[in-house]
């Protein structure tokens, strides 16, 4: 599938803000569809949902395709933002509190690990999920994040339960194959079964 997003509808997309109690910069999120930056139409989200109170983990919205399933794919997307904080991609995605991302961090946090980073993490579930510090950390990559105003490609490979990432043509330190069964072990089994693609944005 190829998403260029020029017969593209808003309504094909479901949004998901995180809990104003959890937020430091509360939404709600303003996504649309929208020349802006990049070539052609392509999802925009322009408030600035960020962080916990704490400052700790970056947190914000997530908009997630809803007309299509996958188990095993390959994503492609390119990102651009002229913001310092975060963005990037979700997937296995049941709910809020529970799916794996691939985070990358521009600035830094007065209460947790200040970027630049990236970070692969899986959301911990209905309890730990919902409270700080919501993820665990599988990968982390440190001294990399993107570059304010540039464009960036990002790759994901999911196959079973392995994952690989690149950014920009080269493999980042998370495009190691990682075997998530052996290391989390409180994520619900429906994490590993169907997936969901979306992209998530801060």
């Amino acid at each position: 599938m190829i998403e260029n997003f020029e017969n593209a509808k808003i309504d094909d997309w479901l949004i998901f803000d995180e809990l104003d109690k959890n937020l430091s910069w509360k939404g709600p999120s303003d996504w649309s569809l929208k020349k802006e930056g990049i070539e052609g139409v392509g999802l925009y989200q322009g408030a600035n949902l960020w962080g916990d109170p704490t400052d700790t983990i970056p947190i914000g919205s997530i908009i997630i395709y809803s007309k299509l399933k996958w188990s095993d794919f390959i994503l492609e997307a390119d990102a651009l933002t002229k913001d310092n904080d975060s963005m990037g991609i979700v997937w296995r995605f049941k709910d809020l509190t529970e799916h794996y991302r691939f985070i990358t961090l521009q600035s830094n946090l007065d209460g947790g690990e200040s970027g630049p980073w990236r970070k692969l993490e899986v959301r911990l579930g209905r309890g730990k999920g919902e409270k700080l510090p919501f993820y665990e950390t599988i990968k982390t990559e440190k001294g990399k994040s993107y570059t304010p105003g540039t464009l960036t490609h990002w790759k994901l490979e999911v196959r079973g339960n392995t994952f690989s990432v690149e950014v920009d043509g080269k493999k980042a330190c998370l495009g190691k194959i990682i075997d998530t069964r052996n290391l989390v072990i409180s994520v619900s089994q429906s994490l590993l079964s169907r997936e969901y693609f979306l992209i998530i944005y801060w």
